[in-house]
């Protein structure tokens, strides 16, 4: 094999890689993008769900400013004075 044709099988090497790596770049780009958009998303959620944790804790408190307790699976009511009353008389 001559020089030349040496040099044209390089060449044509080359651009075969170089389509390659385009491909490659545009497949990369493409994954980033939807990466961003999750991302992105997953952020949205996660402020979102600050906030709701701002608004329940706020409801929470505003029931226990009302006097009631929580339990592990329920709501306590606060004790009224007739059954204060009943408890002492016993």
């Amino acid at each position: 094999m001559n020089e030349l044709q040496l040099c044209q099988r390089n060449s044509d090497k080359i651009e075969l890689l170089t389509e390659q790596i385009k491909s490659l770049l545009a497949e990369r780009d493409k994954y980033q993008d939807q990466y961003l958009k999750i991302h992105q998303v997953n952020y949205e959620l996660n402020v979102k769900n600050i906030e709701k944790d701002k608004q329940l804790e706020d409801i929470l408190e505003s029931i226990r400013k009302k006097g009631y307790n929580f339990s592990f699976f329920s709501l306590i009511k606060p004790e009224s004075n007739a059954s204060k009353k009943k408890k002492a008389e016993r």
